[in-house]
């Protein structure tokens, strides 16, 4: 579902252009042999053809862009400085409550151990 309503979002039709050559095709030389790699994306000023508005999109080209970089800055891991998603960690819960929180472990942990103990005893 989530790659689904990627693959829309990132689709430039979905804005009403028509696109060509988002992605290409290289060819190399391994072991003597040819070896071709397809379907590698290619970079927003490689694509061979772009024609904004060639059609009536859902939104316009001005939204697609601004998703585009919502997209972008949401993703995780993909470079040194970048922004990523809200994930987990003890920042995440702060100034919601003036008590200390507990974490949230230790009792999955005391309940394993009731588990353990109740199953390793002889019947």
């Amino acid at each position: 579902m989530y790659n689904t309503i990627y693959h829309i979002l990132t689709n430039p039709a979905y804005a009403g252009a028509y696109v060509f050559g988002r992605s290409g095709s290289r060819v190399t030389i391994e072991a003597g042999r040819k070896r071709i790699v397809r379907g590698f994306r290619r970079e927003r000023n490689d694509w061979e053809v772009l024609i904004k508005d060639h059609h009536e999109g859902y939104i316009t080209w001005a939204e697609f862009e601004k998703n585009q970089g919502l997209i972008t800055d949401n993703a995780n891991g993909k470079r040194f400085m970048s922004r990523g998603s809200v994930r987990s960690g003890e920042g995440r819960l702060a100034g919601s409550s003036l008590r200390p929180l507990r974490p949230q472990t230790s009792r999955y942990l005391q309940r394993y151990a009731q588990y353990c103990r109740a199953v390793s005893l002889p019947r």
